[in-house]
């Protein structure tokens, strides 16, 4: 595999976990939300936030992956972009070495 589908890999596997990570702050929250552990300075609302950035970060990251590692990898294609439109920047990343 290149350099750039192991990014991708990479990538996706934090997303994976952070996805994880707000499924475990959901549970927290309901358990003390349902009385199951007896927390007096802590507020389900709290674990249920965290839960929320974790889940749209970890899904951001899983589903924009090729996004990110084009970004990385296409810099300068990239701010191309940004400066005059998608035409010119196919242009240079065709001409481009593949990482």
């Amino acid at each position: 595999m290149k350099t750039r589908a192991w990014f991708e890999v990479g990538v996706r596997l934090i997303g994976v976990w952070l996805l994880y990570g707000a499924l475990t702050n959901w549970i927290g929250a309901f358990t003390i939300q349902l009385h199951f552990v007896a927390m007096q300075n802590c507020s389900p609302l709290g674990y249920l936030v965290y839960g929320m950035g974790d889940f749209l970060f970890g899904l951001y990251l899983l589903l924009g992956a090729r996004h990110l590692s084009f970004m990385a990898f296409h810099f300068r294609a990239w701010l191309e972009i940004i400066k005059t439109g998608v035409r010119r920047a196919r242009a240079l990343s065709d001409s481009s070495p593949e990482q």
